[in-house]
């Protein structure tokens, strides 16, 4: 076998492995017109799964998917009479003024970077549970205690590299899942939505205030996902995507970075694999990690993906190298781990 072998399918999909002595390493890219991440995570699971067929494993056979259910998506959960307004009612962008990008620490940074260029760091198995118990204590949840301590540490960051508008808006982009029970098979990108969480700095550094707002408002998304202004805005303009391409557009900054919560991808996967001590098993592979980070948006410096396996939980990070080094890149990442750590220790 090949040390290093490419493989460039159609529809957007480009597979890269590369194989060592005792492990393989398998880089998956997809366009996100093709799928979003649930999608591209079911897709590793077929493929596990018909790597293990090849090599004898005795599954259990594939869901089969419904074309009619497919083309259906979203007629029944969504539209401007189950919202409550008409179709053509005035409603504003939902994006409001520009936000604060993330500060270069004074690098130039580079224009090339070995893909796929994350920058990761892991909770294990003993210290991910401290963090559910600390964060269950406070009544949040994990993706709330990351949050909140996120944006802390955004801030600090451009404080410290004396952003030119310290007072701006920081806005996290946070991707919402629109699949309802019964439709785990449904891996179109329009199934996903997205919200931006907005605060000024003097909103962060009022921690009790932050705790409590994050708290709120992600419940709230979490129950009206359907109605979050995004999708209401979507569904009442009547434009060609180029329209929309300039309107929604442009150079300025929607968000500061993109967060999204993964969870454990296996559990995405359409068929039921068997394990090894907790490891997903297909064939002769034991699936050892596995990880990902959401696209970056055009002016979004970062974007950030949580996952759990394991029971291990990784912080994923890409970043935009024209604006931030390998070592400022590390050095965010280390800035945001001592602030979760500092909240462990109160």
């Amino acid at each position: 076998v090949s040390k290093k072998t490419s493989l460039i399918l159609s529809h957007g999909l480009r597979i890269w492995c590369r194989v060592e002595e005792d492990q393989t390493i398998a880089t998956f890219v997809f366009h996100h017109a093709c799928c979003d991440g649930i999608g591209a995570y079911q897709f590793i699971g077929d493929v596990l799964w018909f790597y293990g067929t090849a090599m004898g494993d005795e599954l259990e056979p594939l869901i089969e998917l419904n074309e009619a259910d497919l083309r259906a998506r979203l007629r029944e959960s969504s539209g401007p009479a189950l919202l409550g307004f008409q179709k053509h009612a005035k409603m504003q962008p939902p994006f409001g003024a520009p936000v604060c990008p993330v500060a270069s620490n004074g690098g130039s940074g580079q224009a090339e970077r070995v893909y796929p260029n994350f920058f990761t760091a892991t909770y294990e198995k003993n210290e991910y549970r401290d963090l559910r118990l600390k964060a269950q204590d406070r009544g949040q949840t994990i993706n709330e205690m990351l949050l909140e301590n996120l944006f802390v540490a955004l801030a600090k960051w451009n404080q410290k590299y004396g952003f030119e508008n310290p007072e701006g808006d920081i806005a996290v982009n946070m991707p919402l899942d629109l699949r309802e029970p019964g439709q785990s098979t449904f891996s179109a990108t329009n199934m996903v939505t997205t919200t931006l969480l907005r605060r000024t700095v003097s909103e962060i550094e009022d921690r009790d205030r932050l705790e409590q707002t994050l708290r709120e408002e992600l419940a709230k998304l979490k129950h009206g996902r359907f109605e979050s202004p995004l999708i209401r805005y979507l569904i009442t303009i009547s434009k060609t995507i180029e329209e929309m391409a300039v309107e929604i557009g442009g150079d300025r900054c929607l968000a500061t970075v993109t967060f999204s919560n993964t969870g454990d991808p296996t559990k995405r996967f359409l068929t039921q694999l068997p394990k090894v001590k907790g490891r997903v098993k297909a064939g002769n592979l034991v699936l050892e990690d596995i990880n990902g980070v959401s696209p970056l948006r055009i002016n979004t410096r970062m974007a950030i993906s949580l996952f759990s396996y394991q029971r291990r939980l990784r912080l994923c990070m890409r970043t935009d190298s024209a604006y931030l080094s390998d070592q400022a890149s590390q050095e965010f990442l280390d800035s945001w781990v001592e602030c979760i750590d500092s909240g462990l220790a109160k």
